[in-house]
């Protein structure tokens, strides 16, 4: 479910920016770069096969879209040992001393982070 949530967000940008720049965009290659948090249970083969399959349907203009995917890392906060400390998978113990007592810090679960047009100035 998440999937579709990322992929038609990522796709409602991806046109308003093409429309910025004009339909000479879409002859350029063109890479949507997200960042995808590992929490947001949305795994990147999956996010990637959705965003293809509504591109094929809703946008055959926009089908050679190259999707990169790339893990977000988050704060986890020991409360046993006081330590501060990014991850980029889920866990559910302290690194250091391997406490469960975290607390989580996660602003976003996903976001595009850029769209490149090659050849485009």
């Amino acid at each position: 479910m998440h999937d579709l949530k990322f992929a038609n967000e990522t796709i409602f940008i991806l046109k308003r920016e093409i429309a910025k720049l004009g339909k000479s965009a879409l002859s350029k290659p063109i890479i949507v770069n997200v960042a995808l948090s590992p929490l947001s249970h949305v795994k990147p083969d999956g996010f990637r096969e959705t965003f293809k399959h509504i591109l094929s349907h809703e946008a055959p203009d926009l089908k050679n879209i190259r999707l990169n995917i790339n893990t977000m890392q988050f704060d986890i906060y020991c409360k046993a040992c006081k330590k501060l400390s990014k991850v980029s998978a889920p866990t559910f113990e302290c690194p250091g001393c391997k406490s469960s007592d975290l607390e989580f810090d996660m602003q976003k679960e996903f976001f595009v982070e850029s769209i490149e047009v090659e050849g485009m100035e």
